[in-house]
């Protein structure tokens, strides 16, 4: 038997991307990793945060429910998020707008 993955889809087609909104005090803390590379390791940093539509959600996923996998797909770039319980949030508003206010001035 082969294990399903399931993608939260939105009415459109388009799959969910949530908003992973870097914070000092989220509960998420994305792990450091060690890349090696032709001149030594370089080391990736985590980072702290949360889902913007789920700020007590303290895991990136994905959920494993027998042989159901559940994806929780998100990205750092407000510009890349579909989810649109994320993008009611205030953070996001303000980001996006930020973001508006760097295209306009640059």
């Amino acid at each position: 038997m082969e294990r399903q993955i399931i993608n939260k889809m939105l009415p459109d087609g388009r799959i969910c991307i949530h908003w992973f909104r870097p914070c000092d005090d989220g509960p998420i803390n994305t792990e450091a990793k060690v890349i090696p590379t032709q001149f030594g390791p370089f080391k990736m940093g985590g980072v702290r945060g949360q889902i913007a539509c789920n700020p007590t959600q303290n895991y990136l996923g994905p959920i494993e429910r027998g042989m159901q996998r559940l994806m929780c797909h998100r990205s750092e770039d407000p510009r890349a998020v579909t989810c649109p319980t994320c993008m009611e949030t205030p953070e996001f508003k303000q980001a996006m707008n930020e973001m508006a206010n760097l295209q306009a001035s640059g």
